[in-house]
């Protein structure tokens, strides 16, 4: 079928397109998909390559058919990679070529100009740590919006920040570049990055343009050149529990309670048990200071950050020695949810709420 990859003054004529187009970020992400286009999708070192297979299939097959529509020296041009006036249809190859060009010409009028892919981070790098496919208000994990969905979270096994702009998500395995990481999207050396699974990309925070299935299906984390970074295919999942990494970031999935934002390892050491359960925060809603209580007296200073619930961290310090009441700036956190990680690795967790 006939595909019209005309961008410019043709699609303006069209006042729907034109009225998305006047919202700057919609504006944003239809030139970074002409960019993925005209880079990954529509060109030769991509398409060329599939031709020729299909012509291995079929070309001995189609020539020996006796009913052939056109001789059988017009299938065979029309494999080449020739280019020529002198035929009413063009080759395939030629096609490519001609409406890739008119392409970029259109791109250029327009001042669209993309910069160079970065080459793809290597395999478990950053990693799909854990999701929740199934969530509902009983699982008292919110996104910025304060709505139960279900989510996806990230995991940079490096010891380096890494640019996800390049980057996609996607449940559908025939669709690789589903959903795109918007321009300079990042995630923290050792850090997390939380990816809500619910269609909603006109609120705050990183939403996906796809949900999950309870009944288990592909996740899948692509590089703009195609390569999968990481993929699992799930199975059934239950509502509010987790499928995580363990151990964190490296290990097989199994199913536990979420552990958002945070390492999926469970408890392994004596100190940090004893302080699961004699940390409490108040208040909540807090506005400028939020007040820890510690009812028990550590041997040790107790390390604690605070993230907000893309998995970013907002505040990073250690509790002291022998202090039971602790008083924190929040100030700076802007209103939303945040979730207040402590102990070895950041195992325990308070969730709060800023206001």
């Amino acid at each position: 079928p006939y595909v019209d990859y005309t961008i410019g003054e043709k699609f303006n004529r069209r006042k729907l397109i034109r009225r998305l187009r006047n919202i700057p970020e919609y504006e944003a992400y239809y030139r970074k998909e002409i960019c993925v286009t005209v880079q990954n999708v529509f060109s030769e070192e991509r398409l060329f390559p599939i031709l020729d297979r299909n012509r291995q299939l079929i070309e001995s097959e189609l020539l020996d058919e006796p009913f052939i529509f056109y001789p059988a020296e017009t299938v065979q041009y029309d494999f080449s990679n020739k280019d020529s006036q002198t035929v009413v249809i063009p080759a395939m190859k030629q096609y490519i070529r001609r409406k890739r060009a008119r392409l970029i010409e259109e791109m250029d009028t327009l001042g669209i100009t993309c910069r160079e892919s970065s080459e793809p981070i290597a395999q478990g790098d950053v990693v799909i740590n854990e999701f929740v496919a199934s969530a509902d208000d009983e699982g008292n994990i919110e996104d910025p919006s304060g709505e139960n969905e279900d989510w996806i979270e990230l995991y940079n096994t490096t010891s380096s920040e890494i640019e996800l702009s390049d980057y996609f998500l996607t449940d559908d395995i025939a669709i690789a570049q589903k959903w795109a990481f918007p321009e300079g999207t990042t995630i923290d050396s050792e850090g997390y990055l939380i990816i809500w699974c619910d269609e909603d990309d006109d609120q705050e925070g990183l939403h996906a343009l796809f949900k999950l299935s309870k009944g288990g299906e592909y996740i899948g984390l692509t590089h703009t050149s195609g390569v999968i970074i990481d993929s699992i295919n799930y199975p059934e999942q239950e509502t509010n529990v987790a499928y995580a990494r363990i151990p964190n970031g490296t290990g097989n999935f199994v199913s536990q309670e979420p552990t958002i934002g945070g390492n999926n390892d469970g408890t392994s050491s004596t100190s940090d048990g004893e302080i699961a359960d004699v940390i409490s925060l108040f208040p909540s809603p807090v506005q400028n200071r939020l007040e820890v209580r510690i009812e028990l007296n550590t041997v040790n200073s107790i390390p604690y950050s605070i993230y907000d619930m893309m998995g970013r961290k907002w505040i990073s310090n250690s509790l002291p020695l022998n202090q039971n009441n602790v008083s924190i700036d929040v100030r700076s956190l802007p209103a939303g949810s945040y979730i207040f990680r402590y102990g070895i690795e950041g195992r325990r967790a308070i969730k709060f709420v800023k206001k």
